[in-house]
């Protein structure tokens, strides 16, 4: 999922434009991929600087709902980490 967002001063996300293959029309601040389902719960993020580069962190005192995987997710998901770990080694 793409992520375009802007932020305050302080890193939190004042505004955001999310999908699959979007292009923003306007000026964003920030892009990010990220998972689907940090979508709903980007008031819990902020943007922070590391080492020069920035990051999505959790704020202070924030739990992010992770969703349970099923097996058949799992195992896709498995399966797409090895696809692309071969593709690297082309």
């Amino acid at each position: 999922m793409q992520a375009f967002l802007n932020v305050d001063e302080q890193g939190n996300i004042t505004n955001s434009y999310c999908g699959i293959n979007i292009v923003a029309v306007e000026s964003y601040d920030y892009f990010f991929i990220i998972e689907d389902y940090l979508v709903g719960q980007l008031d819990k993020l902020k943007v922070t600087i590391i080492n020069g580069k920035p990051e999505l962190v959790v704020k202070d005192g924030e739990v992010i709902d992770v969703p349970e995987l099923t097996e058949e997710e799992r195992r896709i998901k498995e399966l797409e980490e090895e696809l692309n770990r071969l593709r690297s080694q082309l």
